[in-house]
């Protein structure tokens, strides 16, 4: 059953197995290259869509997605994160999987790769290399020092702008 939303009709896709409409932050592209046999926990997920999404607002002053991220404990989220994971679920699009207190995200389906232009691959695959190996805990602690949360309070939507100025190297 295809998904209409936003992300799917900028896209041309009838199924975003990606990072939820914030998902248009790289697609599923970004959740596979993230992770091993393309598996990734939910907040991991959510926070590389974040960084990806605030590493090219850096690095080309816009936003992928143009989605509006809100700063919570467990990491910046997109506003549209949760509901959209619930839509592809629904849409027989991912499977979740419990794993200890998260919730594990599988693609039923393999996105298709030529969804992103090769710049916004590269920087997919060079965030998701980066992070690859580390824990769900490490990815949100380094989100939430990053500058653009720290600007504001929890629940509070997180300027792109905040993040101008970074040098590279401390994006993600």
């Amino acid at each position: 059953m295809p998904i209409a939303t936003r992300l799917t009709e900028r896209l041309g896709i009838t199924h975003p197995v990606i990072l939820a409409p914030m998902g248009a932050v790289s697609g599923g592209r970004l959740a596979a290259a993230g992770s091993n046999a393309g598996a990734i926990t939910k907040s991991k997920l959510s926070v590389l869509a974040y960084l990806h999404d605030f590493t090219w607002y850096n690095l080309y002053s816009r936003p992928m997605t143009g989605e509006v991220y809100r700063c919570t404990p467990r990491g910046p989220v997109a506003d549209d994160f949760f509901r959209a994971i619930d839509e592809l679920y629904e849409a027989q699009a991912i499977t979740l999987d419990p794993a200890g207190s998260t919730l594990i995200v599988r693609p039923i389906e393999l996105p298709r790769p030529k969804l992103l232009s090769n710049d916004e691959l590269a920087l997919a695959t060079e965030i998701c290399s980066k992070w690859r190996q580390e824990s769900t805990e490490a990815i949100i602690s380094f989100a939430l020092q990053q500058p653009p949360c720290k600007a504001v309070k929890t629940g509070d939507p997180i300027p792109y702008e905040a993040i101008l100025g970074e040098p590279k190297s401390s994006l993600y």
